[in-house]
């Protein structure tokens, strides 16, 4: 390939990078109007849940980035070494999210099952957990919330390592 190959490719991809930029800016911005026009913020609103047209205006825009990024590698022939790349990388990361998961998930679960008829007992009732005191509103599959002022979380592990007692109102 020569030097004038090149540099043709390279225009093009500055001229799909902008285009593909501007394309994004624009479906963001018509997006998120749509939105607010057909009121959906208002209605997710009064239900009870967050306003989404920021958001999906922003998801829409990065797609497009993407998309331009992959036209741009596609120029140069790179588009399987990327999404390579990209498979192998999220793969990775997918299994050491799992991972990390499993090692708090069987540790916590595992105590709950020999804690869960202990602590049966005391639910609904003022408990001292090592240093946490109030009422124990409920023990779940990998830990017990315990409510005073505050609400506090405490893992099954750390409850297996503790001794539970019943105490009284202060």
């Amino acid at each position: 390939m020569t030097i004038e190959q090149w540099l043709t490719k390279i225009e093009i991809a500055i001229i799909i990078f902008f285009i593909g930029f501007i394309i994004a800016k624009l479906t963001s911005r018509i997006l998120k109007k749509v939105l607010a026009e057909a009121e959906i913020n208002r209605i997710l609103e009064t239900a009870g849940f967050k306003p989404i047209s920021n958001t999906i205006a922003s998801l829409v825009k990065y797609i497009i980035y993407i998309i331009t990024v992959f036209i741009i590698f596609q120029q140069f022939g790179l588009t399987k070494l990327v999404l390579a790349i990209i498979v192998i990388t999220s793969t990775i990361i997918l299994t050491i999210s799992i991972l990390l998961a499993i090692r708090d998930f069987i540790p916590n679960f595992a105590a709950g099952i020999f804690l869960r008829k202990k602590a049966k007992k005391f639910i609904g009732k003022q408990v001292q957990i090592g240093t946490v005191k109030g009422k124990l509103v409920n023990f779940g599959l990998m830990g017990s919330i315990i409510k005073n002022k505050e609400q506090y979380y405490i893992p099954h592990l750390y409850t297996s390592k503790q001794k539970i007692t019943q105490s009284r109102a202060d």
